[in-house]
């Protein structure tokens, strides 16, 4: 029998096992790992050491860490391995703490996983041969929980942030408070400057106010001067009990005016008398308080040229009228005066007992009305005037009398243009005077009271919503 001592046989067992570990160690390494990649990217190991995002026990010969420790949030893990003489061969792979065991056998040689968990991993890879799996490569990482590793970090910033958000805060407070600090004095400036205003503003009001009340009381009175001036309506009534007057003034006074003036001359030696009838009606240049003095600078002049100087004649009452007007005008205004300062004008003298009618105008005609015989008809008999008013003009000439022989029922009437040219009706238009002539023969069958009704209630009525332009004097008397 073949024996062999046990000495022996421990130094051959020896032998045996260090020449099958150099083969298997000899095998194990025809697979190496070719690279791993962090995040999809090839981490530069060094940097993200001293970052302190990776920690490790040192780097092999192909460039990977031993003992790998990733200390950040990691998405995505690649691992490629290939074999040592770059030939094609058969893998399989297994992430041993992961659950999903052994690849199947194939030609793959990259694999990925993606957002693992927290905890350690050991990525092991075979190759195939010759039936057998010949050699493995295996690598150990571990990923911490950054959760933990880093609440001290979040809680730094939360802190940080907390402290940088309240400094904010109590910064845009402070500043806030000045600002509305700022605006209350501002508006108590602002306060302040509007109530001096509104003092200032209630002042000048009151002044204006009582400025206004004065001027209305001095135009108001001076409406009642004027109307004194004028010829009152009993006055009128003795001159003929058929007439009237129309009197409406566009402000408080007037710049148009009537006029009249009754006088009885007798004879001595023949123990007779006659009356005679003076009167006009006048529209002076402008209107409102203007015209109201001009108004009564002619009814002033006219009781100075007719009643104390006993001036009958029409033309020379013009004349005389004209010449005054002219110098006090100069004279007011150091010699100069414009060519439409005056008055346009249209007077009577009237014989009673002859019933022979002479006149004189200033570019305002006279209107006679008579009854058409045998007929309830009338016609209009129009006595021209001259074309000049009473004051300046250019071509200044001496007026002239012009006389007409009147009948009973005849009417007279003088008028201003303030109705011809008053805008009104359905189109906004002038009165005219075709318009005019056709309402006073409508309303000859009136007596001269009920006239005036109908001729105030016309004007009413074309004017409606218009403004009244200027003023407005209508005499009428009837021949009786």
């Amino acid at each position: 029998m073949f024996f062999i001592s046990s000495k022996r046989f421990f130094t051959f067992l020896s032998i045996l096992f260090f020449f099958c570990f150099s083969i298997f160690a000899q095998d194990s390494e025809k697979i190496k790992f070719e690279y791993i990649k962090l995040d999809n990217s090839f981490p530069i190991w060094g940097e993200l050491k001293l970052d302190n995002a990776l920690y490790y026990d040192s780097i092999d010969n192909n460039g990977i860490p031993t003992n790998l420790i990733i200390k950040n949030q990691l998405h995505l893990i690649t691992f490629k391995f290939k074999l040592n003489d770059g030939a094609q061969g058969l893998f399989r792979y297994n992430l041993l703490g992961l659950y999903g065991g052994w690849s199947k056998l194939s030609t793959k040689n990259e694999v990925s996983y993606f957002n693992l968990a927290p905890g350690k991993y050991t990525f092991i890879a075979q190759s195939y041969e010759n039936a057998a799996f010949t050699s493995q490569k295996q690598f150990e990482f571990q990923i911490s929980d950054y959760t933990n590793n880093n609440i001290f970090i979040y809680i730094f910033y939360l802190l940080f942030y907390t402290l940088l958000i309240g400094a904010y805060f109590s910064f845009r407070t402070a500043r806030l408070k000045r600002t509305q600090k700022l605006l209350e004095q501002t508006v108590k400036e602002r306060t302040a400057e509007i109530v001096l205003q509104k003092d200032e503003i209630s002042l000048q009001k009151h002044i204006v106010e009582e400025k206004h009340r004065e001027i209305s009381d001095s135009i108001n009175y001076a409406k009642r001067i004027q109307s004194a001036l004028l010829t009152s309506q009993e006055y009128w009534d003795s001159i003929s009990p058929d007439n009237f007057v129309i009197w409406r003034p566009k402000d408080v006074v007037s710049g148009d005016f009537h006029w009249a003036y009754q006088i009885t001359i007798g004879n001595k030696h023949l123990m007779t008398s006659k009356e005679i009838a003076v009167f006009c009606a006048a529209d002076c240049t402008g209107h409102g308080v203007p015209g109201a003095f001009m108004s009564m600078l002619g009814m002033s002049f006219l009781n100075e040229i007719v009643i104390e100087n006993v001036n009958l004649k029409p033309a020379d009452i013009l004349n005389k009228l004209r010449k005054k007007i002219i110098s006090a005008l100069e004279h007011g205004s150091t010699g100069q005066i414009e060519q439409k300062d005056g008055m346009d004008m249209a007077l009577c003298v009237w014989h009673k007992e002859s019933n022979i009618l002479e006149y004189a105008g200033a570019n305002n005609p006279v209107w006679i009305i008579r009854p058409i015989k045998d007929t309830r008809a009338h016609e209009i008999i129009e006595l021209k005037t001259n074309r000049m008013p009473v004051g300046y003009h250019y071509d200044a000439k001496d007026f002239n009398d012009f006389i007409f022989q009147l009948q009973q029922g005849d009417a007279i009437y003088l008028f201003t243009d303030g109705i011809v040219d008053q805008f009104g009706g359905p189109d906004g238009k002038k009165y005219k005077s075709k318009k005019f002539k056709e309402m006073l023969l409508s309303i000859q069958h009136l007596s001269m009271k009920d006239q005036s009704l109908m001729i105030n209630k016309e004007f009413n009525d074309w004017r409606g919503k218009h403004e009244q332009i200027d003023d407005l004097c209508l005499i009428g008397v009837k021949v009786v």
